[in-house]
């Protein structure tokens, strides 16, 4: 299981492939070691929501107790940048 660590409301970083300790460089990091690096998170995803037409949501991460949700803001207007 990959585990992740909250940075922001807007970045999460999920644990790398490959954790380098003092001495070594362990690639496939069982959960304990991804703990012991601070990765100590499951990302669970809410399902985009409906969206008006015209309208655009960007990621949010809610930092919780045992997991991280990845959520989406409210809708934002897309502007028009069409030059006359």
């Amino acid at each position: 299981m990959k585990l992740y660590k909250y940075i922001d409301e807007n970045t999460v970083e999920r644990c790398p492939a490959y954790l380098t300790g003092e001495d070594t460089i362990t690639a496939n990091p069982s959960e304990e070691m991804q703990r012991e690096f601070g990765y100590t998170k499951t990302l669970v995803t809410e399902e985009y929501p409906a969206t008006p037409e015209g309208y655009y949501r960007t990621v949010r991460y809610i930092d919780g107790e045992s997991v991280i949700t990845k959520s989406w803001s409210e809708p934002i207007e897309i502007e028009n940048n069409t030059e006359e």
